[in-house]
């Protein structure tokens, strides 16, 4: 059984974006939806980090991505070697909005 999700690591906090100097641009202005605010930084990085880890929550896989990048479209671009037949939860947010209905019953 594995798990994936992100969680975002601030560069600084919004009155500080435009005096930035380690990262600049709109795509690492990013949203955090469980703390309602948003971030500059990495989404796992604001950026983003994408972690699958394991029920045990020990780190197999990991992308940084910046803040603005969709959970999905992270999903999409990781290379994950799970074992065969592994089970791998997520919140909806790595599905696509055609594959809720499948994997909710819907």
């Amino acid at each position: 059984m594995y798990i994936i999700d992100s969680f975002p690591v601030d560069v600084c906090k919004n009155i500080g974006i435009c005096r930035s100097k380690i990262i600049k641009g709109k795509e690492f202005r990013g949203y955090n939806a469980s703390k309602r605010e948003y971030f500059y930084g990495f989404k796992t990085a604001a950026a983003a980090v994408h972690v699958v880890t394991t029920k045990e929550g020990i780190p197999v896989e990991f992308m940084v991505t910046a803040g603005s990048i969709h959970d999905n479209t992270a999903f999409q671009g990781m290379s994950l070697g799970l074992p065969e037949n592994s089970d791998l939860y997520a919140d909806s947010a790595y599905l696509k909005e055609d594959q809720r209905g499948i994997a909710f019953g819907i």
